[in-house]
């Protein structure tokens, strides 16, 4: 899959299987985290990989109350480091540099060749419809 099939086939996942995910598709998710652009390459942030369920559940507050959040087999939560850092055009440089991070991590999740990460994916005709995992 090229990259702009990969964009056009990336959606937002609110249902999930209860399958692991294998730690290679893991730390290439995480490795394409690194590899995104940042201003000056400071990579101003941190990953933490969220396994336990119970905390999951903690997040849900933080993530204005989507459930969907504590029913996640593995959450990473992107950290920024600089929050006091301003770029030249007015705006706080950490949410942007983070969010390219996490762009970067939704693409490595969607796959190069398939969807990388199980996932519920409900259709019109089937509610309860599931897609599986592609190749990486």
């Amino acid at each position: 899959m090229n990259l702009y099939e990969v964009i056009k086939s990336r959606y937002s996942v609110r249902s999930y299987l209860n399958k692991p995910v294998e730690q290679e598709k893991l730390d290439r998710i995480l490795d394409a985290a690194r590899l995104a652009p940042s201003g000056s390459n400071r990579q101003p942030w941190k990953f933490v990989v969220v396994r336990d369920t119970e905390t999951h559940k903690k997040l849900v507050p933080a993530c204005s109350n989507q459930e969907f959040i504590g029913q996640a087999l593995i959450v990473i939560a992107a950290v920024g480091l600089m929050p006091d850092r301003i770029m030249s055009c007015g705006v706080p440089g950490d949410p942007v540099d983070v969010a390219i991070a996490l762009e970067h991590v939704a693409l490595a999740a969607t796959g190069g060749t398939g969807h990388m990460l199980d996932r519920r994916l409900p259709t019109r005709s089937d509610p309860n419809a599931t897609r599986h995992s592609g190749q990486c």
